[in-house]
């Protein structure tokens, strides 16, 4: 007689996470010293501190300053800012041009940008392998006029972020002016979050060495080129491209022969979307077309795509999805439970998943509508976050949790203030899920009862080895997760 199947079982109960902070950039790793080891013996500590006090002659020599320049480079990389590091210029004569020997510049909330661009024009200052700058509420002309110096200097990372208040994410945010991408040819990467302030992309440029590209809250303004400037021909190179929050993008070609990962997170007004890349990996693509009027068009050619997440609208009329048959992780949107048989939206996640006769590793994710304490309502206005939005912000940090997911994910924005009682149950609509091995279900159930949901889903998962269970119960009215 056969032995049955083993079932790895993990559950996972999420409570609170706080929403992460934007803080100062974190300093580079300081190895750890352990402390000596004690002896007790009646109560008193054998080993003693050593005198470290300088005595007789050596008492006014200066140990430190002695060093090599690369071990005060070292000591000076350490102290987090370029501004804290210049100040050490008041310790002696050997200081004073320490600093400008930095390979790694990092500007965190600087006075103005005129201290950038000092810093980056000092004569006969080496190459740098990372600029760091984090400006406040700055202007597009700030920005525009160190960022070339940058350019010259530069060999190795670029990142800049502007701060700025907080603002609804469906909200547009216009900055006057714009920023010109200046030829970045021997940045390794690039990650800019410029605040929705506006960026030109260089006419002509080759960005040989680059590998990693992260664009966020960036806004194109007239005929957006961007496809181009990722494809091979201008970027050789390119393994990462991550672009959220991007407006002004309304058609993205993108050809690439080197292309690994690629991340498309709410492109605002994306009418058209075409990836031919041979050896992509890793694909997701979050809130790109949902909230377009028209039917947004994708073609997408990816022989060699392990991971894919589709958050998003999908009609097999006009997503066209190519050969996919190394495709090992699936991430579909959110099956919602409760809800309209006409709605359609389970009816778009059901085709997806019918497309794929067998997974490897398959993440689902079960949704239900938030009750109102005193009259079983979900009460959500227009101006806060709204259901889907809670469960994006949900998913998107319990995602992290299992071994099997690659990306995290985001979803569509719905209104729900019907009665629970006038919801239709919609699980009866999946009949048939893909052959998966391991299993994440996600539930959000929000005070109702899941146990039926969930069995629907597992008895159509019949052959799996590994089942993990994430619960989220609910979250409070400003989106924090409980």
């Amino acid at each position: 007689m056969a032995r049955p199947k083993r079932l790895d079982l993990q559950i996972y109960h999420c409570t609170c996470v706080e929403p992460l902070q934007k803080s100062s950039p974190k300093s580079l790793p300081v190895p750890h010293c352990s402390p000596p080891s004690t002896a007790r013996s009646g109560g008193e500590v054998a080993a003693k501190r050593t005198n470290l006090s300088p005595s007789g002659a050596d008492a006014g020599e200066d140990r430190l300053s002695a060093l090599p320049d690369d071990i005060l480079v070292l000591i000076l990389l350490r102290l987090r800012t370029i501004a804290a590091a210049a100040r050490t210029c008041v310790l002696s004569r050997r200081w004073r041009r320490i600093w400008t020997l930095l390979p790694e510049l990092t500007f965190y909330l600087a006075p103005d940008y005129h201290h950038i661009r000092e810093v980056l024009a000092a004569p006969e200052a080496p190459a740098l392998r990372r600029i760091f700058v984090v400006t406040k509420d700055d202007a597009p002309n700030s920005v525009a006029v160190w960022l070339p110096l940058a350019a010259r200097r530069l060999s190795g990372v670029l990142q800049y972020g502007n701060l700025q208040e907080e603002h609804e994410e469906e909200e547009e945010v216009v900055v006057d002016g714009a920023i010109p991408l200046p030829c970045l040819g021997n940045a390794t990467a690039i990650v800019l979050d410029l605040g929705y302030s506006a960026l030109t992309l260089p006419s002509s440029c080759t960005f040989t060495r680059l590998t990693e590209l992260h664009l966020e809250r960036v806004r194109f303004q007239g005929t957006c080129e961007l496809g181009h400037i990722v494809s091979s021909l201008q970027c050789p190179c390119l393994r990462k491209l991550h672009i959220r929050q991007v407006r002004g993008v309304a058609k993205l070609t993108v050809h690439s022969e080197s292309l690994l990962e690629m991340e498309l997170w709410r492109l605002y007004g994306l009418q058209q979307l075409n990836i031919d890349a041979p050896v992509l990996n890793k694909l997701a693509l979050r809130r790109c077309f949902v909230q377009n009027q028209e039917q947004a068009i994708a073609n997408i050619s990816a022989p060699q795509l392990l991971s894919l997440t589709w958050i998003d609208a999908y009609d097999p009329s006009y997503v066209h999805l190519g050969s996919l048959g190394q495709l090992q992780q699936l991430r579909p949107d959110l099956i919602v439970v409760y809800g309209n048989h006409h709605s359609g939206r389970n009816h778009e996640v059901l085709w997806l998943l019918q497309r794929f006769q067998v997974i490897h590793s398959l993440g689902i994710a079960l949704g239900y509508p938030q009750l109102s304490p005193h009259s079983f309502f979900c009460v959500i206005t227009p101006s806060k976050r709204t259901f889907f939005s809670y469960i994006s912000m949900w998913w998107a940090k319990s995602a992290r949790i299992s071994e099997h997911n690659m990306v995290n994910v985001g979803f569509d924005s719905y209104q729900i203030k019907e009665d629970i009682g006038n919801f239709q149950y919609l699980m009866e609509d999946m009949t048939l899920l893909p052959h998966a091995t391991f299993l994440t279900l996600y539930v959000m159930n929000k005070g109702h009862g899941f146990g039926a949901s969930s069995f629907h889903v597992l008895r159509l998962c019949t052959g799996i080895i590994k089942l993990s269970l994430v619960l989220r119960p609910t979250c409070d009215s400003k989106g924090s997760l409980m």
